[in-house]
């Protein structure tokens, strides 16, 4: 009966810390939940409010079908020859460096 009063308190002590424990965490992870939704929600309506602004001022042209790109109507590049790369935009070798 002695060991029963000294276990007791510490057993309802730890049940109800993992209790509150228990609700704070479920608490975050409601709150992490409803942000993301939120930022789904947000960034949809974005897309829309962006592709109407670009409807709206000619940039987006007509409605494409699925996988369909929309390519601006520009002069096709053309190869120069005596182009030269910068300096500073030398590709990296990657690989094994031997140590001698």
């Amino acid at each position: 009966m002695k060991k029963m009063k000294f276990i007791l308190p510490k057993i309802l002590g730890a049940t109800l810390i993992a209790g509150i424990a228990t609700l704070l965490m479920s608490a975050i992870f409601k709150v992490l939940i409803l942000a993301s939704v939120v930022a789904v929600v947000a960034s949809l309506i974005s897309r829309k409010m962006n592709r109407r602004k670009l409807m709206q001022y000619g940039y987006g042209g007509q409605p494409h079908g699925l996988g369909q790109q929309h390519y601006a109507q520009e002069e096709p590049m053309q190869f120069n020859a005596d182009y030269k790369m910068p300096f500073g935009n030398v590709q990296r070798r990657s690989g094994i460096i031997p140590i001698n």
